[in-house]
């Protein structure tokens, strides 16, 4: 009794204070549908549909006519396991040189591993003879397409090659309305910095040039209203077309990771909701 009145006498300083609480790790994201499917059936043979991926995707020529547009066609990636329950609130437009069809591959695996719809449309002509109008219009036609058939409300573009360069002035301008962006492989560049500068939205350059990367680095520092919102990633000595079709084990590896920046980044800026 007199230990326990004299501990109670002593300064609040003096008492022995509770250990602190250890802080609970975050929990784990969830784990995706597919990989759930293929986890649980890890026992069947190699060849067996489940390890699939198309098991989990619906890929079709699609067409969306519209007046703005002149082609309003394209190929369209849509994750099932998500369009069974309800609408997709989410999607990826990739823009690129015609014709699309080495970036198929790449628009089925960003519509897997967002799980999401991806959009690929045809665009004709090369590059140098876009005008913005023209982009623009191709890039609204994609977008109500989305909206109506999917119940999109959050868009990710993502520009390939050529296509960087008129698809950065034309988000710069506001000319495409979208959450986030990502330049894959841009070469060429010409005015980037200052496009970039202009930006309002979250940018991820994956660049395998030093100048390309250069430049819009430069202006991406410089555009306060992005608040540090931006990645240049460098992939000096991979081919231009490294993440559509790397031609050995080292490029394969590389495109793997610049898979895997862009799959994080679109989760991150444009989330499914």
């Amino acid at each position: 009794m007199k230990l326990l009145v004299a501990a109670l006498l002593l300064p609040p300083a003096a008492r022995r204070a509770p250990p602190p609480r250890a802080a609970s790790p975050p929990p784990p994201p969830p784990p995706r549908p597919a990989d759930v499917a293929r986890a649980l059936n890890a026992h069947l043979p190699p060849d067996d549909p489940i390890h699939n991926a198309t098991l989990f995707l619906s890929s079709a020529e699609v067409s969306f006519p519209d007046g703005a547009a002149a082609s309003a066609r394209g190929f369209c990636a849509t994750y099932l396991p998500l369009a069974a329950t309800r609408s997709h609130s989410r999607a990826l437009l990739l823009l690129a040189p015609a014709p699309p069809a080495s970036l198929r591959p790449l628009t089925e695996r960003l519509a897997l591993g967002c799980e999401c719809v991806a959009l690929l449309p045809t665009l004709d002509g090369p590059p140098a003879r876009w005008t913005h109008a023209t982009l623009a219009a191709e890039a609204l036609a994609a977008s109500r397409h989305l909206l109506r058939a999917h119940g999109v409300s959050h868009l990710g573009v993502l520009a390939f090659g050529a296509a960087c360069q008129p698809a950065l002035e034309l988000l710069a301008d506001g000319g495409i309305e979208a959450h986030a962006a990502v330049l894959l492989c841009p070469h060429a560049l010409r005015g980037a910095a200052r496009a970039a500068r202009a930006l309002e939205l979250p940018l991820l350059a994956v660049c395998t040039r030093a100048d390309d990367a250069a430049e819009l680095r430069e202006g991406l520092q410089l555009n306060a209203r992005l608040g540090g919102d931006f990645f240049v990633a460098e992939f000096a000595g991979c081919a231009d077309e490294f993440a559509l079709a790397p031609r050995d084990e080292a490029a394969r590896e590389q495109a793997e990771r610049a898979f895997a920046l862009m799959q994080a980044w679109f989760d991150r800026h444009v989330p499914e909701v």
